[in-house]
């Protein structure tokens, strides 16, 4: 439920530009190529895109079941705010619980899921702290919308953000959890960690720890 949904909003992103005075607008993003391969359990997909004044890659990583990442790098030509909006389903049971500034909890038909930004690079400075909350947009054409944005002040040329998302039965998503200190941690409720994702200067490093394979992808836009 909630994991395509994510899934599919990373197919087809919609990011918007907030400029200086206010105006805003749509990225408009055409593919210019994609690409998958394999580490270990998990697919990954690089796609990139040319946008409305710039260039973007999107890496997708997901095990086609519980766990998906988003890792989205952003060049543009002059310095705006980036929007990155999902749409997630809506259904009469939906909860949407705001549990810190960084992740909401989703809940509908006996499954949960987990939705994490993890960061927000503009323009190389951490600003994860004044980030945007992942707030519920509204309520329309049956989609509960999310808006994580990076911030009032957080207009840069280049942005870097990670977005990441577990679902589970309902009883046992209380139990995933993401932490992002030297790298990105996904761990499941038996405490072991399922994906680690590092970020450097070289891309993306993934590791599937349980086939102890890694794997560094670009993500120069």
């Amino acid at each position: 439920m909630f994991f395509w949904a994510f899934c599919d909003a990373a197919e087809r992103p919609a990011w918007r530009f907030r400029e200086k005075n206010g105006a805003t607008q749509d990225a408009n993003p055409s593919i210019l190529a994609r690409e998958t391969s394999r580490l270990g359990g998990f697919s990954v997909t690089r796609t990139e895109y040319m946008v409305t004044g710039g260039r973007a890659v999107r890496l997708l990583v997901s095990d086609g079941a519980q766990i998906a990442a988003i890792v989205d790098a952003i060049s543009l030509d002059a310095p705006r705010c980036v929007y990155t909006p999902f749409s997630m389903p809506q259904t009469d049971d939906l909860s949407c619980n705001v549990a810190s500034k960084s992740r909401l909890v989703l809940r509908a038909g006996g499954r949960g899921a987990k939705l994490f930004r993890m960061t927000n690079r503009v323009d190389g400075a951490d600003l994860m702290d004044g980030c945007g909350l992942l707030l519920p947009d509204g309520f329309a054409a049956g989609t509960l919308r999310i808006t994580p944005y990076s911030g009032l002040y957080a207009f840069g040329c280049r942005h870097l953000s990670v977005f990441a998302l577990a679902e589970a039965a309902d009883e046992k998503i209380k139990g995933w959890h993401m932490e992002g200190a030297d790298a990105i941690e996904i761990a499941a409720p038996d405490k072991r960690c399922r994906l680690r994702i590092s970020l450097d200067e070289a891309g993306v490093t993934l590791n599937d720890p349980f086939v102890e394979a890694a794997k560094t992808v670009s993500i120069d836009a």
